[in-house]
């Protein structure tokens, strides 16, 4: 997967991340904050899901 921004949700500066990285819980440090970034335990498994899914549309609409 590609690497992504987000918002820092405290200075809004934009946050680089992995999504792979994101699932496997690591952190992301805002560079301008210190703020990190990261998923809760409870939701990496819905998110995972939710990107799942996403593929599969993806690869649908491919065809």
């Amino acid at each position: 997967m590609t690497e992504q921004t987000i918002p820092c949700p405290a200075c809004q500066t934009p946050v680089a991340f992995d999504t792979a990285g994101l699932l496997m819980g690591k952190h992301f440090k805002c560079g301008n904050c210190q703020a990190e970034i990261a998923l809760s335990d409870s939701s990496r498994s819905t998110v995972s899901s939710a990107i799942d899914r996403l593929e599969q549309l993806k690869d649908a609409d491919q065809d």
